[in-house]
């Protein structure tokens, strides 16, 4: 199968309109989790315990979670005036937080810093993983994790 060909059958797998270059880059991305899968490396995931912590420890009030390496079609903003948000402003390709090739990130939207912030799935949560059609965000164990380290972290201020 020559380039276009396979260009042509993503274009046609995938339900939004893709020019060739977007076709190529989804190709040229399934070509590294590939090669990363060959070489063994293992997938990281977003993590919700770490992002909470660099959240109330940094006082960070807008931020977006993706993936450094894929930021722009990985991306989107997830907390907005401190408060945990549905994915605003993704790409068309949606959001990404777990991969084996690009490391998960948190980046504080005010300061421009972007911080590593994964942990390595395990063999259980990768029968869950989003090409399995499964990515949380914010899951609601986060949501309330958030609202408590917050609270506490609030009263310690005191």
């Amino acid at each position: 199968m020559d380039q276009q060909d396979e260009i042509n059958m993503v274009k046609s797998i995938i339900k939004e309109e893709l020019t060739d270059q977007e076709a190529l880059d989804l190709i040229q991305k399934r070509n590294k989790v590939r090669e990363c899968e060959k070489l063994g490396k293992p997938y990281l995931t977003f993590d919700w315990g770490a992002a909470i912590m660099l959240i109330v420890g940094h006082k960070i009030k807008n931020a977006a979670f993706g993936l450094h390496g894929d930021w722009k079609a990985s991306s989107a903003i997830g907390l907005r005036n401190g408060q945990p948000t549905e994915p605003i402003d993704a790409s068309k390709f949606g959001y990404c937080l777990t991969s084996n090739w690009a490391t998960p990130q948190l980046r504080d939207l005010d300061k421009d810093i972007f911080y590593d912030c994964y942990r390595t799935l395990n063999q259980d949560e990768m029968l869950k993983h989003s090409s399995f059609g499964y990515e949380p965000w914010w899951p609601e164990d986060a949501k309330l994790s958030f609202d408590f380290v917050k609270e506490i972290w609030e009263d310690l201020q005191c």
